[in-house]
C-alpha cells in the first residue's frame, strides 16, 4: 500500500499537527489511540480480516489493529474518529511517518521493547544465553509478563527491565552504573562522593526493598513513575509498598530516550528508594540512587530520603 502525502484542508492541517509531533510525549499517546478507537469502530467479521492481514503485513490494516490490540482507546474524540474515516489518505499518511520513524518501535515513544532489551543483556559482560533464556521463562511462567500486559495500557510508565543481580548489593550497583555509563557514554555523570567510593560501606537495601537471589538474571516489571505527585510531593522513606532497586538503574541503561525526557513536569525522575546511601560513610543512611537528566546529560546522583519532591518518582516492583 502506498501512502499518500497529499492531505485535503482542514482535517489534513488539523493532522498534519499530530503527524509532525507524533513522537513528542502526549501526541504520541494521542495519535496511538486513536489508532484502537479506529479498529474498535469496525464490525468483527472486518477485525476477522484484518487479523489475518497482520500475517507479516506491516499495511494500514495490520497496523491498525496491532494498535487496537496493544493500547486502550479513548483520548481521541468520537468526531476526531469519524473525521479522519473520511480520509484514508491522511491516515496512511499518518501510518507512513510511524513506520519511517525511530520512535515507533518504542512501547509509549520511549522504552524499549523487551526483545530488544534481552538481545542488548546478552551483550552484558559475565551474562550467558542460559541465563538470560531462564529469565524470560521465570517470567512467563510466574505470571508476571500476563500481569505486566493487563496493567500496560492503564499504566504508560510501566516497564521491564532485565536485571542482573551480582554476588552482593554493593556488586549489583556497580554492575548497574556500569551499564548505565555504558549506555550515555560521555553523557553520563555521577555523584562522585558515593559511586567512585567503596560501595560495600556505602550502600544497602532499604526497609522495605526485597533482596533478590544473587548471581542471577531477572526480569522485572517497574512501575516508573509510581507515588509521583507533582503538586504535593513525595517523601522517599514515607513510601510503602516494594521499592525498586537495581531494576531502576538498568531501566535507565535500557531505555535512554526515557531518560532523557525527564523534565520533572511530564516525565518525572526516578528516586531508586529500594537502595539505601551513606555519603559520607558515617552511618547515616539518609539518601538514595537518583536518576535525573539536566544539562544534556543522564545523572546518577543523590537524593535525600526525607526530602519531600514534586519531580521525582519512586518506582515499585510488581509481583
Amino acid at each position: 500500500m502506498v501512502a499518500s502525502t497529499d492531505q485535503p484542508d482542514g482535517i489534513g492541517k488539523e493532522w498534519g499537527n499530530h503527524m509532525a509531533n507524533l513522537f513528542n510525549g502526549e501526541y504520541y499517546g494521542r495519535v496511538l489511540a486513536f489508532f484502537g478507537r479506529f479498529a474498535a469502530v469496525l464490525d468483527p467479521k472486518t477485525m476477522g480480516e484484518m487479523d489475518e492481514a497482520m500475517e507479516g503485513d506491516p499495511s494500514l490494516a495490520a497496523l491498525a489493529v496491532r494498535a487496537y490490540k496493544l493500547l486502550i482507546a479513548g483520548r481521541v474524540s468520537k468526531s476526531d474518529v469519524e473525521k479522519l474515516l473520511k480520509h484514508p489518505e491522511v491516515v496512511e499518511a499518518m501510518f507512513a511517518t510511524m513506520r519511517a520513524a525511530p520512535s515507533f518501535r518504542l512501547i509509549h515513544g520511549w522504552f524499549t521493547p523487551l526483545v530488544e532489551v534481552l538481545e542488548m543483556a546478552r551483550a552484558y559482560p559475565e551474562v550467558s544465553g542460559i541465563a538470560i533464556d531462564a529469565a524470560l521463562r521465570e517470567f512467563s511462567e510466574s505470571g508476571l509478563a500476563g500481569r505486566y500486559e493487563a496493567e500496560l495500557p492503564r499504566n504508560e510508565f510501566l516497564h521491564t527491565a532485565v536485571c542482573v543481580y551480582r554476588e552482593s548489593v554493593p556488586a549489583t550497583l556497580a554492575y548497574a552504573r556500569d551499564r548505565m555509563r555504558d549506555a550515555f557514554g560521555d553523557k553520563f555523570r555521577q555523584y562522585q562522593p558515593v559511586y567512585r567510593a567503596d560501595l560495600a560501606k556505602r550502600v544497602r537495601l532499604a526497609d522495605n526493598a526485597t533482596d533478590h537471589p544473587h548471581n542471577t538474571v531477572r526480569i522485572e516489571v517497574v512501575g516508573l513513575a509510581d507515588k509521583w505527585d507533582a503538586k504535593r510531593g513525595v517523601v522517599a522513606r514515607g513510601v510503602h509498598g516494594r521499592a525498586a532497586h537495581a531494576a531502576v538503574i538498568y531501566a535507565a541503561a535500557q531505555n535512554p530516550t526515557w531518560v532523557s525526557r525527564m523534565n520533572g513536569e511530564t516525565v518525572p525522575g526516578a528516586i531508586v528508594g529500594g537502595y539505601c546511601l551513606d555519603e559520607y560513610g558515617g552511618g547515616a543512611w539518609e539518601h538514595s540512587p537518583y536518576v535525573a537528566f539536566f544539562d544534556g546529560c543522564a545523572h546518577l546522583n543523590i537524593h535525600e530520603r526525607n526530602t519531600r519532591s514534586g519531580c521525582v518518582a519512586v518506582p515499585l516492583h510488581r509481583q
